[in-house]
Formats: C-alpha cells, structure tokens, sequence
C-alpha cells in the first residue's frame, strides 16, 4: 500500500483492477486521523475553502 496523508491505495488491487478493494482502502485511509489534520491544514490556507 502506498500512504499519503490518509489517501491510502492498494497498489496491488488498483494494477488488477479490483475496484472494490480499491474503495475499501481509500475509505479507511479517509477515516484516519492523518486525513482529517490534512483536510484542516488546508481549510486553514487562504483561498482553499474559505468564500471572501
């Protein structure tokens, strides 16, 4: 699997095309701690997600 910032892939699943196994993942990287400081580091940057 390859990690980042809670984007988590299954590098096996993805190359045979297992898409099931693929969302799966990707879901338990999104739920992770890791995911959420990510999304916050960039709510808090200007102009990403914040109207003026």
């Amino acid at each position: 699997m390859i990690f980042f910032s809670g984007l988590w892939l299954d590098k096996t699943a993805l190359l045979i095309g297992n898409s099931m196994k693929v969302i799966e993942v990707v879901k338990q990287g999104l739920a992770t701690v890791e995911h959420q400081n990510f999304v916050d580091n960039l709510s808090k940057k200007e102009g990403i997600g914040n109207k003026k």
